[in-house]
């Protein structure tokens, strides 16, 4: 949506997830295995590839601003 914290950080439609928190994102629940790593107060590092392009990202826990 317009306006969203994935929208300032950069996310749009089209992406595809290829790391979380610097593990490879081959199935979701090696996604789910990575998010639960990486815990809900730090920063979560994304690696994303749209078009030819490799797009690296950091989405910040919701408290931070």
């Amino acid at each position: 949506p317009p306006g969203s914290r994935a929208e300032r950080a950069g996310l749009k439609v089209g992406a595809v997830l290829t790391e979380v928190n610097g593990r490879p994102a081959v199935t979701l629940d090696a996604v789910r295995e990575a998010l639960l790593a990486a815990g809900p107060d730090g920063p979560l590092p994304l690696v994303l590839r749209r078009d030819q392009e490799r797009i690296v990202v950091t989405l910040e826990p919701t408290g931070s601003r």
